[in-house]
């Protein structure tokens, strides 16, 4: 059928059952179907970086920024096609871009992890403190604070850290293990 979204959902059932070349064809032809649907356009990204044809898959994420300014999307794809590329200080600028669109606690851990990777000494943990403040069922960022402050050789405020979550999420294996 002549119907984009359509073969997007085909599409993603070839990705599930693992024939990511047909995958591929499929999402290109949804594209020359129904080019204004950004969906497959951020499918199609996502497939290529699964695939390694990260060329291709930067340029379609330079595509959607063009296309769609005023969204973080594309520049969270951009930073993990980079990501995957060895260019993590280009990534964290991409993800640094996207946070000025949307304020994201999961745009700002990979930031975070971006300028980790390219060797940056003074890592900002404070941005992530600062979230956890204004956000503090934001679990997801507390626990990666606790650990960035492993990293960071802090281990009284990861503790400090992991007993707050504790009190928030007393089952969680991971806050658990964590204390023990």
């Amino acid at each position: 059928p002549a119907n984009g979204r359509f073969h997007e959902r085909i599409a993603q059932y070839m990705v599930q059952s693992g024939d990511l070349d047909a995958a591929h064809r499929t999402l290109v032809r949804a594209m020359a179907i129904d080019l204004d649907y950004r969906g497959t356009l951020v499918s199609l990204i996502r497939l290529e970086t699964k695939m390694g044809r990260l060329e291709s898959a930067l340029r379609r994420a330079n595509i959607f920024i063009k296309q769609h300014p005023k969204t973080a999307i594309g520049h969270t794809l951009k930073g993990d096609v980079l990501s995957q590329m060895n260019q993590h200080s280009a990534a964290a600028a991409a993800y640094a871009a996207g946070l000025k669109l949307n304020k994201s606690g999961t745009l700002l851990m990979r930031r975070y992890l971006a300028l980790r990777k390219s060797g940056v000494a003074n890592l900002p943990i404070k941005s992530l403190t600062d979230w956890t403040k204004q956000n503090p069922k934001a679990f997801d960022v507390r626990k990666f604070l606790a650990e960035a402050y492993i990293d960071a050789k802090q281990s009284d405020k990861a503790k400090k850290q992991y007993e707050s979550l504790r009190e928030s999420l007393p089952k969680d294996p991971d806050v658990l293990n964590s204390l023990a």
